[in-house]
């Protein structure tokens, strides 16, 4: 089992670093108190769930040696004492070097945000790659979750049918095995990603729900959601002084009744 750093105040007793993300630091070393405890684990839950980075090791590796689940609830219950340790001649505490660099929010809401533009890039390349556009495929979490039809059942029976066809040619000496691109997959490159779906991202009838909140652009600028999809302006839309109106539907309407007009009055002639 891994353990956080240590160092030695004399030959008796073990001084061991719960956050020891400074190597060959000589800064003051100290005992937890229950203020420092609770930042320590505040900071230690968020830092275990940040993958790759030398903190979540450090945190994870401090959790086994304490005997601390920082996903748990029951880490609140800790003794930030630790009297078994006493027993032992280790003091568990931190330097306080250490402290400053693994308790920094600022540090840890960098952390954050970086894996969150990640996987949103990741969302995107998976959007680009897949041809489903970026708004359905953030709309779930999971692929597997996205509502079926019968275009996506489609490209599950050709991915199936493919892989059936390969394994079956697993003991041929020279299979001919053709390329997956159109049979459920999308070859780029080098690059093979799965192909969901051929449909649009909605329903046309959806799409005609469009709204915008244009204030400044009178909806006849690029950014007008309306006007990007074709679609005039409704009462659904918050827009300011909107030019984007149906105004040709009304003047056709109009001359449509003029014409109902001229028959109604020929005929009473």
């Amino acid at each position: 089992m891994a353990a956080p750093t240590t160092a030695s105040s004399d030959s008796e007793t073990k001084h061991v670093c719960a956050m020891h993300v400074v190597p060959g630091t000589t800064s003051d070393f100290l005992r937890f108190s229950e203020k420092s405890w609770s930042k320590y684990i505040s900071c230690a839950e968020r830092w275990v769930k940040l993958v790759d980075r030398e903190e979540h090791k450090v945190a994870q590796n401090a959790g086994e040696v304490l005997g601390v689940e920082f996903d748990s609830s029951a880490v609140r219950t800790v003794d930030y004492r630790f009297p078994d340790a006493e027993s032992k001649n280790m003091h568990i505490g931190f330097h306080s070097d250490c402290r400053r660099r693994f308790c920094d929010v600022s540090k840890i809401d960098l952390a954050e945000q970086g894996v969150e533009r990640a996987a949103q890039k990741r969302t995107a390349t998976a959007s680009t790659s897949t041809g489903i556009p970026s708004s359905r495929w953030a709309s779930t979490e999971k692929t597997e979750a996205m509502p079926p039809n019968q275009d996506s059942l489609k490209q599950h029976i050709m991915r199936a049918n493919y892989q059936a066809a390969v394994y079956k040619s697993a003991l041929d000496l020279f299979p001919d095995i053709p390329s997956p691109h159109g049979r459920g997959w999308i070859v780029d490159g080098e690059s093979i990603a799965i192909h969901w779906t051929d449909l649009a991202p909605a329903p046309d009838s959806i799409l005609e729900f469009v709204h915008c909140d244009c204030k400044k652009t009178k909806c006849i600028q690029g950014g007008c959601s309306c006007l990007e999809k074709g679609l005039p302006c409704t009462d659904l839309c918050k827009c300011v002084s909107c030019e984007n109106t149906p105004q040709e539907c009304l003047t056709n309407d109009g001359d449509d009744n003029d014409e109902d007009d001229d028959s109604d009055s020929e005929s009473e002639d």
